[in-house]
Parts: C-alpha cells; structure tokens; sequence
C-alpha cells in the first residue's frame, strides 16, 4: 500500500481542527408550523370557556369529568387523584356558581352511573366494577332501640349491600346486626343505622270503664228542709211575742179587726211559727246518677306499639263458711 505524502496529511490535520458549524434548521414540510404543546390545567384554576362563562355559571364543552372533580374537590377542602376509568367521560353542561362542590359531584355521580367514598380527606370517585372488585370486610352494629325482625333487616338493608357480594344478618340472642361487603357499602349502611336507632317517643294512654243506667231523676221546687226540717213546722199560738218582736207589729189586733169587720168577735188568739228562723233555698234539684266511673286504668307504651289495658272485676266465691 503506497505511503500518503506528507503535505496531504498536514492538509487533513487542519481540516479536522477547524470548528464544525451546525446545520441550518430545515423548514417543514408543506411549510407547516409545528403543533404547540397544549396547556395543562391548573387545578385551582375555573373550568368552562372563559369567554362563555357568566357570572353566576360555568359552560363546559366537552370538558374531563376528571379535572372537574378535580377542581370541585379542591373548593370542598378534599383531595382527588384521577382515575384512568373516568378518562373517557366528558361533562357538556351549564354548572352553576356557588352551589355545595360536594352536593354537584353527587349529582355528577349520578349522572354517569358512579360512587363517591370519602375516607379522611380523600374523596375518590369509583365505578361500579371498582365497586364490585373492593375487598370484603365485617361490620358489627349492636342495637341499641330498633328491635327488627330478620326479615326486616333483609328489607331495609338488603338495598344498600354489593349485589351479588354483600350480605347481612341478625343475630337475635345478642340483637346485633353483621355485615359482609367493602367498604363503601358498609359506610351507608352505618350512616343508616344511626338515624333510625333512636329511642322512640312514649304514648300515656288512659282508659275510663262507665257504668251506664237508664233510669234518670228529676225535681225542681224550694228546699225548704233545711228551716222546716224533714216533717215540716207545726202551727201554735204560744208565741205572739215572738211574732211582733219579729215582724215589728200585732197580728193579733189585725186578725181581731179584721174578725169584728165581718160580724164576728175577736180574740187575742194569734198565729206564730215558733222560734226558729224562716228561711227559704231555692235551687233545681236534679240528680243524674246514670253514668259511674267503675275504673280509670294508665298505661304508658311507645309510639306504634300496641299497649295492653286489662279491667278486672273480683267477685269473692265463698266455698266454705266456719
């Protein structure tokens, strides 16, 4: 192989010491300018079109159901992390200002079919494969007031159970009621049973036993019995000076002038009535002894329960006599 000449080699050295320039950027294509990068959302920031919003609503259109739970869990106080199931929903809609953030994420909720759980300050949204794939626990709820039936207990609690994953039963001996499902489920059947295991309000019922009779008496006159006695006063005429010292004159000398007017002869006989006091009392004498109370039994009992009033007559039975 022939040996390069020393000038051709000098020449390349210099070649490769000199500095290298870069390249000039080419143009694109078609003369297309590139794609920018999309902005990414400030959770605190307001959702909706700012040049459709007004002052009292937020237009979405076509907005993530995750940056909007995001954005309300924030004004709740809440943390949120997004979840990849809720990618794909999209809320168009007119949200108003105001309102409970908490109270609207339900409403989202219900919209598309999803639950909300809270535990401590997390609130996470989950679907209802999420909610199915939870881990079963046990929860125990000692009865204090409600006393169910087991059939009762299937009714009432059966709606908020996992459907083919929960399950709940009662155990009568220690009135307790074990629950089997995640804990979604288990937080509303808690929140549940602690609005309606409350005592109930007491009931005093009296009940009055009469004794009813037909027959019925009636009078109307002057007691006179109480000057008169029972028998009535008898008539003398022992006691004239009883009379004028009581009627301030004589009725002697009226009865005797009045006897000589009509051709007869007078005498000093006089007219007394004794020495009681006349008094007279004028009342209505009526009696109405139909209706006798025979007995007044009281029972206290709680509201929509059944009290039992028991009225017994003893009549003595003589089997023997000493």
């Amino acid at each position: 192989m022939p040996l390069a000449k020393p000038n051709q080699d000098a020449k390349l050295l210099a070649q490769a010491a000199q500095p290298q320039s870069s390249p000039e950027p080419s143009a694109s294509p078609n003369g297309l300018a590139p794609t920018p990068t999309p902005a990414e959302r400030v959770p605190s920031a307001e959702p909706g079109d700012p040049m459709r919003n007004t002052s009292d609503s937020y237009w979405l259109d076509n907005y993530p159901l995750n940056d909007l739970y995001q954005y309300l869990a924030t004004q709740a106080g809440l943390q949120y992390f997004h979840s990849t199931f809720l990618d794909p929903l999209k809320v168009t809609g007119q949200l108003f200002k105001g309102g409970d953030p908490l109270e609207n994420m339900r409403e989202l909720a219900l919209q598309f079919n999803l639950v909300l759980y809270q535990k401590g300050r997390t609130i996470y949204a989950l679907t209802q494969d999420q909610i199915v794939n939870l881990p079963q626990q046990e929860f125990r709820y000692e009865l204090k007031y409600w006393n169910p039936t087991e059939d009762g207990v299937q009714r009432i609690l059966g709606r908020f159970l996992t459907p083919d994953h929960g399950s709940v039963t009662f155990e009568r001996k220690v009135n307790t009621i074990v629950v089997m499902d995640n804990e979604s489920a288990i937080g509303r059947i808690r929140t549940y049973l602690s609005t309606i295991d409350r005592p109930k309000h007491q009931i005093s019922i009296q009940v009055r036993v009469l004794s009813i009779n037909n027959t019925a008496n009636k009078g109307t006159g002057i007691d006179w019995s109480q000057t008169l006695g029972p028998n009535g006063l008898s008539l003398n005429a022992t006691a004239q000076a009883n009379l004028n010292s009581l009627f301030g004159f004589d009725p002697g000398a009226s009865f005797k002038s009045e006897t000589n007017r009509f051709g007869g002869t007078g005498t000093n006989t006089a007219v007394t009535v004794g020495p009681v006091t006349v008094t007279a009392i004028l009342r209505a004498l009526y009696g109405n002894s139909r209706v006798t109370i025979e007995n007044a039994p009281l029972v206290v009992t709680e509201d929509n329960e059944p009290a039992n009033v028991s009225v017994v007559t003893r009549t003595p039975n003589v089997t023997s006599t000493v």
